[in-house]
Parts: C-alpha cells; sequence; structure tokens
C-alpha cells in the first residue's frame, strides 16, 4: 500500500507534465506522416517525465517526504511504479495520435502488439540504468550538472531512434510485412526490460539504504 501512496504522491509533482505531453509533444507527433516517428516523440517525454522527479527534488524542500513514516523502498518502488506507469500512458497516447494519422494521411499501421513490445521493452531498459544511476548521484551534485545528465541521456536515445525511422521511413511498406516477423524478438525484448527493471528497482534500494542521504 505504501507504494502505491509514494506513486501518486510523485504523480502529484508532476501532473503537469501528463497535460504537457498532450498539449505540447502530442501536436508534434501529428505533424509526421509516420506513425513510428509520432511514438518516438512519446518516446522521449516517457523518459523525461519520471527523471525530471529528480530535477524536482534537486529544487524543492526534500525534507518532507523524507519524514514521512515509510521505508525507503518503497519510495523507490513508488517512483518505479510510477515510471512504468508514464511509459504505458504515453504509449495509448502514441497510439491514439497513430490512429488518427492512418486516417487522416496516407501513413501506414503497423502491428500494434509488437510496437507496445518494443516500444514499453525499450523505454524499460533505458529507465533501468537511468534510474539507478540518478540513485548513485544523489541529491549532493550541483543543479545544472544534474539537469544536464538527467535530459542529455534522454535526448540521445530519442534522437537515435528519430533518425533511424527517418532513415528507414523509405522501406515502410516493405517494414510493414518485417514487423509481423518480430513477434518472438518482441517477446524477449519485453520479458528482459521486466527483468531488468525489477532488479534495477532492487539494486537502487540498496545503494539508497547503503547511503546517508539520497
Amino acid at each position: 500500500m505504501a507504494k502505491i501512496l509514494f506513486m501518486k504522491y510523485d504523480f502529484r509533482k508532476m501532473k503537469l507534465l501528463y497535460l504537457a505531453s498532450i498539449v505540447l509533444f502530442a501536436p508534434l507527433g501529428y505533424s509526421t506522416e509516420n506513425i513510428l516517428s509520432a511514438y518516438s516523440y512519446m518516446l522521449l517525454i516517457s523518459t523525461i517525465v519520471p527523471t525530471s522527479l529528480f530535477t524536482y527534488e534537486q529544487r524543492a524542500d526534500c525534507g518532507f517526504d523524507l519524514m514521512l513514516p515509510a521505508k525507503e523502498g518503497d519510495r523507490i518502488a513508488g517512483r518505479y511504479l510510477i515510471s512504468a506507469v508514464t511509459i504505458i500512458y504515453e504509449f495509448l497516447l502514441g497510439t491514439v495520435i497513430a490512429f488518427i494519422l492512418t486516417k487522416t494521411t496516407q501513413a501506414v499501421w503497423f502491428d500494434i502488439s509488437v510496437i507496445f513490445k518494443f516500444f514499453v521493452g525499450g523505454i524499460l531498459i533505458c529507465m533501468s540504468i537511468e534510474l539507478c544511476i540518478l540513485y548513485i548521484i544523489g541529491r549532493g551534485i550541483n543543479p545544472q550538472v544534474r539537469s544536464v545528465m538527467i535530459m542529455l541521456p534522454n535526448m540521445i536515445i530519442w534522437g537515435i531512434a528519430y533518425a533511424a525511422i527517418n532513415i528507414f521511413s523509405d522501406k515502410l511498406s516493405s517494414a510493414k510485412g518485417i514487423f509481423s516477423n518480430f513477434e518472438m524478438l518482441g517477446n524477449i525484448v519485453l520479458i528482459v526490460s521486466l527483468i531488468f527493471y525489477i532488479a534495477s528497482m532492487y539494486v537502487s534500494t540498496y545503494i539508497v539504504k547503503k547511503k546517508d542521504f539520497r
């Protein structure tokens, strides 16, 4: 129960970012005629929103959440839960945009289950690494340096994904058939990502417990 409460606590801190993903990023996703490019914008926001919580902690008074009656593991589990919820939320938003694109442009529709596995699985693996690094860094680092360390990996991940999609955009018609053959690989990516994510949560908990402060 405490894990859910901390997830809700984190949600209250960043609920405006959820709105921003609709108001700012959804129109960017709709500006393309490639549904994979639309998903790439949601990929970016799904990594920025959870990691922005660490920037918030650097700026705001962090004493209150540490005074709440809960185990350190509950706080961290809540952070991991809200990150996973954010990924699913952004995927659903990307799917809505992709559906609208197929109805209003010449965009090609792909197997949604395959997109889901690679979208969620890929981001979970990235977040597993990034969240661990952020807990290792802790709160003692310079705020400006911390912000750069949060934003730069996200921008690099998005840049690589977006560039790859644009490079192969002229082959999307053939890619539709190729996607159907990626079902098993997608299953593997999703399973491995879940294992990574759960392991990352326990590693982060161990790291924080060994520190005097986050």
